[in-house]
């Protein structure tokens, strides 16, 4: 018997005393792998041959039948997801256009984003292939129409909140219907506005009051300004009259008082009144008078 014989024949024997025991071992480890845990912020769905069997598994260690009968997809559970809308960038803008229209015809822009989570992972794998994209065209069909019913300067001033909190009861109003397992936790309007050209003019039609009241306002105080200029001229030209009105009343009463003693002088004098009149007269003649003095001697 050769070497080879030998062999063949351990290996037989061998095969035969533990065959059963890899088959057990196999289908231990088969089994084993059915386990599987779901950790704390997750939740988990089982499906059985692609039917769902389980829809929100808690968190914790778990067993399901092994593959590739039961099959197990876990979701984060806290995790807050968004989807951002905007409405210049969509791919279907180019058929219904980047603007929105208000309830009298105005054009107005939109970009929005709308906050979400999943509280039942199994609907929302189940219920539609792409929940996503339905809840993108649900905000899109909510938002038109809540434009449409709108006037341009509500929605640009005092109407935005409202806006976000009608949006977000509508979308979830919406989703409700056939549900998805979405939860709408919040709606935020990124960009509200009139599409530049409109802004620029409407700018200017909400500026008109301010800048007619800052001109009404500029006038009045030019106004005031002169008034006060004027009056201040009238004060200095009234003081100055006055003055000159003291001044000549003063002058008047020293020309009476000195003719009243030169009368009295005359009456008493005559003589020496006169000569005295006569001298200040000439003084002040002389005073004002050039004097050239000739010799007459010479030729």
């Amino acid at each position: 018997m050769s070497w080879w014989q030998d062999v063949s024949r351990v290996y037989r024997q061998l095969f035969h005393r533990l065959r059963w025991l890899v088959v057990v071992l196999a289908l231990m480890l088969y089994g084993v792998s059915g386990f599987y845990s779901v950790d704390a912020d997750q939740r988990a769905v089982v499906s059985r041959f692609g039917r769902i069997v389980e829809q929100n598994v808690m968190p914790g260690m778990h067993y399901r039948l092994p593959w590739p009968v039961e099959s197990v997809e876990t979701l984060s559970a806290v995790e807050l997801r968004s989807i951002n809308i905007d409405f210049a960038k969509e791919l279907d803008s180019a058929l219904t256009g980047s603007e929105l229209t208000t309830g009298k015809g105005d054009l107005i822009e939109l970009a929005l984003q709308v906050q979400y989570s999943i509280p039942s992972p199994g609907k929302f794998l189940s219920v539609a292939m792409d929940a996503e994209t339905i809840l993108r065209n649900t905000a899109k069909a909510q938002a038109v129409i809540y434009v449409s019913q709108r006037e341009l300067d509500s929605l640009l001033t005092t109407g935005r909140s409202d806006f976000q909190q009608w949006m977000q009861q509508a979308i979830q109003q919406e989703l409700d219907s056939f549900g998805p397992g979405i939860t709408v936790t919040n709606v935020m309007l990124n960009r509200l506005e009139t599409p530049a050209v409109i802004k620029q003019a409407y700018d200017e039609v909400q500026m008109a009051p301010a800048a007619r009241e800052k001109l009404i306002q500029d006038a009045l105080g030019e106004r005031e300004t002169k008034l006060a200029q004027a009056r201040s001229e009238v004060n200095n030209t009234l003081k100055q009259a006055q003055a000159q009105a003291q001044a000549q009343v003063a002058n008047t009463e020293g020309e009476v008082q000195r003719l009243n003693t030169l009368i009295v002088s005359l009456e008493r004098q005559p003589g020496l009144a006169k000569k005295r009149l006569y001298l200040e007269t000439l003084k002040q003649i002389l005073e004002k008078a050039r004097v050239s003095f000739i010799n007459r001697d010479k030729p």
